[in-house]
């Protein structure tokens, strides 16, 4: 177990599969084992862990006791709350690699591509030294009405769809980093999180926010910053959200992000330090649905195939060089 640089405390893989073996069996079998952790997380959510009692007024406690309190609350919350890996990773590759960014799926809806989605993971899961981030907004789910109701199928129905996905991905290692959308926020906000042991059993990293991955490919760092949502929007400029965030995070080579359905890629050389300029890719992912009641009700054009889906770029091992691909299935064949 590491700390990052402002003290949160972050779990290896290797550390996480250790913490899986601590636990309990509730029957004979393998199949009845559970871990510590998700036992702790039943009691959590049934209101069964150690409570402190609140003072009555008049006998109201010092600080010392307040202090002692919350710190142990914390330490709860931290033992039962869904694990958050650290914003920045660093994983390394030893041959030239396919980063392949995927969101705002939308499963759910009856206006979503997919057959192209299959035909994707398909392709990349095919093609050797090729990775997948996902972006986000996987499932269509409000989790409230009317909203679900103009969907094809029920939230529990739509997770399903997006584990089989994500384990997909996961047992053919090509998952990276799953990043927390809109819509994954909501559900956890109406019910479990349902991102839940998704680095315990995928291997793979969870964001939410923004995150930022250092890819080594061979003796060469690449620098890759997003999240779901960057801040800005331009109707001008479907880069506009990357372009800024990179005034505000500065040093990285690509900066991504999703959330707005404007599919775009920009390449734009920025000055460093010392009067030298390097390439800097800008990249906004497109959805996967067309278009919905939430679109026609604000005006919005459907949406062609053109502007959909999601992008691919590929890191050089030999010389330091970063080719962007807007077709998935093109660079993955």
């Amino acid at each position: 177990m590491k700390s990052d640089d402002v003290g949160h405390q972050v779990y290896s893989p290797k550390e996480i599969k250790k913490m899986r073996e601590r636990g309990i069996f509730t029957g004979p079998n393998e199949k009845d084992f559970k871990p510590e952790m998700e036992v702790k997380r039943e009691f959590a959510l049934k209101g069964e862990l150690p409570v402190f009692e609140t003072p009555l007024p008049g006998q109201e406690k010092k600080f010392d006791y307040w202090s002692e309190r919350f710190r142990k609350r914390q330490e709860q919350y931290k033992e039962t709350a869904t694990l958050v890996e650290k914003q920045h990773v660093e994983i390394s590759f030893k041959e030239d690699t396919i980063i392949n960014f995927i969101g705002d799926t939308h499963v759910g809806s009856p206006e979503v591509h997919y057959d192209r989605l299959e035909q994707e993971l398909t392709a990349i899961v095919n093609t050797p030294d090729s990775y997948v981030i996902l972006l986000g907004d996987l499932v269509d789910g409000f989790f409230f009405n009317p909203p679900q109701a103009l969907q094809m199928e029920q939230p529990q129905e739509q997770w399903a769809y997006v584990d089989s996905l994500m384990k997909y991905l996961s047992s053919n290692k090509r998952l990276l980093i799953g990043f927390g959308g809109d819509h994954e926020l909501w559900a956890t906000k109406s019910g479990p999180d349902p991102y839940y042991k998704f680095s315990q059993d995928l291997g793979a990293y969870y964001m939410h926010g923004v995150g930022h991955l250092t890819a080594r490919v061979g003796d060469i760092p690449y620098k890759l910053t997003g999240a779901h949502k960057l801040p800005g929007h331009s109707i001008r400029d479907n880069t506009w959200a990357p372009k800024r965030a990179s005034a505000e995070i500065q040093g990285a080579d690509v900066y991504f992000s999703g959330h707005t359905h404007k599919k775009g890629h920009s390449l734009q050389a920025i000055k460093d330090f010392g009067g030298l300029a390097r390439k800097v890719h800008f990249l906004s992912l497109g959805p996967y649905k067309s278009m919905d009641e939430y679109s026609r009700k604000h005006g919005w054009a459907e949406q062609s195939i053109e502007e959909m889906f999601g992008c691919s770029v590929v890191l050089r091992k030999d010389k330091e060089k970063i080719d962007y691909f807007d077709d998935i299935l093109e660079i993955n064949s």
